[in-house]
C-alpha cells in the first residue's frame, strides 16, 4: 500500500490524465522532499501539467541549480523543462521573476510582471487597495530580457522593491497564481 500522499499524488495525476482537462500550474512547495520529489516524478511521467513553478531555493533543492545566481537558475531549469518535457517553467525570487517557456514572450512577460505586482501589493497590506502604488515603487536593477534558445523562451523580469513590506507570508504563492492564470490563459 502507497503512503497517503503517494495515493493522493496518484489519484491527482489520474485524474489530470483524463480526456479533457484544463491547463494545469504545479507550483513547488516547502515540505516532504520525498513528496515533491514523487509528484515530480508522477506528474512527469504521466504529463498532466502544462507549467511548473517554484523559488530559488526549491530549484537548486530540485533541479540541481549550483546557486541561486539568475546563470545557474536559469540553466538547471532549461535542463529540467528538457528532462521532464515541460513547455514551461517560472522562477521566483525576491529579486527577479524568469521563465523558460514555449509560450509567446509578449504574453509571459506580461504574466510575469503582473504577478510581481500581484506580490508586491499583497507586500503592502492588500491587493487591490495597493495595485496603483505597487507599479510605482521601483524594481532591482536588473534588465528585463527575453532570449530564444534550444527551443524556448527565456522571459526575465525585475520584481519591485517594497522598503516596508506589512506582508510576506503567501507572495510566492500569489505571483504563481497570477503569472500561470495569465501565461496559460
Amino acid at each position: 500500500r502507497l503512503p497517503v500522499y503517494k495515493e493522493k499524488t496518484k489519484e491527482i495525476a489520474d485524474r489530470l490524465e483524463e480526456g479533457r482537462r484544463p491547463k494545469v500550474h504545479f507550483e513547488f512547495g516547502q515540505g516532504s522532499m520525498e513528496s515533491l520529489k514523487y509528484a515530480i516524478k508522477i506528474f512527469s511521467d504521466k504529463q498532466c501539467t502544462d507549467s511548473w513553478g517554484l523559488n530559488e531555493k526549491e530549484c537548486v533543492q530540485y533541479f540541481g541549480a549550483e546557486s541561486e545566481n539568475l546563470e545557474d537558475l536559469k540553466n538547471s531549469t532549461l535542463e529540467a523543462a528538457k528532462k521532464y518535457g515541460l513547455d514551461r517553467i517560472c522562477v521566483h525570487t525576491s529579486k527577479f521573476v524568469f521563465s523558460i517557456s514555449k509560450i509567446e514572450p509578449k504574453k509571459e512577460i506580461e504574466a510575469l510582471v503582473k504577478g510581481c505586482i500581484v506580490a508586491t501589493s499583497a507586500s503592502m497590506g492588500g491587493i487591490s487597495e495597493n495595485l496603483e502604488k505597487a507599479q510605482k515603487l521601483s524594481t532591482y536593477n536588473i534588465q528585463s530580457k527575453i532570449e530564444r534558445f534550444e527551443g524556448y523562451n527565456f522571459c526575465l523580469v525585475p520584481a519591485y522593491k517594497n522598503p516596508n513590506p506589512k506582508i510576506l507570508t503567501g507572495l510566492g504563492d500569489s505571483f504563481a497564481a497570477i503569472q500561470a492564470l495569465i501565461a496559460l490563459a
